[in-house]
């Protein structure tokens, strides 16, 4: 069959999602032909004639980051791809959700300011794709009705590595996040505790996973980590996550660093301040949020034996394996 993935291209954790689903993709069709589009930049107006689209690991409910408000990401490309004959599969999509202020849980029920007027598009979507599963578990408190929850497929990425475990890593973002105004106090939280954190790990050993060039900078510039220590990805998807795939453990605030490193049996902690943290506690590993991260939770959480269980990938593998062949049987 021919498959379009929909993706994003130049991202680590776009590329591993995409690896991760052409995985699952050539076990339920070993003659499989694959093609991808990138999702912020190709004109997709004009789609390709293929049986199968699938939507590849990314937020698809996602919190404006100045205003109230919720919306559905890539809509207009998704809204095309449903009125195509073929079928539309979302796999491992996810959430980017504000997280209350009130609390100082990671895991509260994240904000959806305006469900009443998103649920009506994500029903239509849930309706007209073949099938859907989301990478962190709200579906049942967010979704009417509920999809399925399962790992995001990036953690598949690397499934085939065999390598020693003999680093640790770490990711810093300067925002702490993506977007500085999504959350303004906990974005100002980070940024107050961020070098001290940094002193902390360097300090340790851990080698520095730069996500993008404003990550190399900010490692090398302002953080001060040594450049023997400091790993910049450069476009390579393979090559990068084979570093990943040598660590012990990962401290940052990159989700699928946490991920692909909870894939490989790190001991994980991600800093973070939105929805998709479930993403990594899903899978056993910890999230802290901004405030409530201090230099002695840092040492104690690096004093503590290595003792997150490994995920089985192979159930997991299993369980969306079986979702794909049964898309295809619909």
């Amino acid at each position: 069959m021919k498959w379009l993935l929909l993706t994003g291209i130049g991202n680590p954790g776009d590329e591993w999602a995409k690896l991760g689903v052409a995985e699952l993709i050539r076990s339920v069709d070993p003659k499989a032909r694959l093609w991808e589009v990138d999702k912020l930049v190709d004109d997709i107006k004009s789609p390709l004639p293929v049986d199968n689209v699938v939507f590849c690991g990314q937020p698809l409910v996602w919190s404006h980051a100045t205003h109230d408000t919720t919306k559905i990401q890539w809509w207009g490309p998704l809204n095309g791809w449903m009125s195509q004959k073929c079928r539309l599969i979302l796999a491992g999509f996810g959430t980017y959700l504000k997280i209350p202020q009130h609390t100082a849980s990671p895991l509260a029920s994240p904000e959806f300011c305006n469900q009443d007027r998103v649920m009506p598009d994500l029903k239509k979507l849930f309706s007209q794709s073949k099938a859907a599963y989301c990478r962190e578990s709200l579906s049942k408190t967010l979704f009417n009705p509920p999809v399925m929850n399962s790992a995001c497929p990036s953690v598949f990425a690397g499934r085939h590595f065999k390598t020693s475990r003999d680093l640790d890593l770490c990711s810093f973002m300067p925002n702490g996040a993506h977007y500085a105004g999504f959350d303004k106090a906990r974005h100002e939280a980070w940024v107050a505790k961020r070098g001290m954190i940094a002193a902390i790990l360097r300090d340790a050993g851990f080698v520095f996973m730069a996500h993008d060039a404003q990550e190399e900078h900010h490692g090398l510039a302002e953080l001060g980590w040594p450049k023997d220590r400091l790993v910049s990805f450069k476009g390579d998807a393979a090559a990068f996550l084979a570093v990943y795939a040598r660590g012990r453990r990962y401290f940052g605030n990159r989700i699928h660093g946490g991920i692909v490193s909870r894939g490989f049996g790190s001991q994980v902690l991600v800093c973070g301040y939105d929805s998709r943290l479930r993403a990594i506690t899903d899978l056993g590993g910890d999230a802290i949020l901004p405030e409530s991260i201090n230099a002695d939770f840092v040492r104690s959480w690096l004093s503590k034996p290595m003792a997150h269980a490994p995920v089985n990938l192979e159930k997991l593998f299993r369980e969306q394996q079986e979702f794909f062949r049964s898309c295809l049987a619909k």
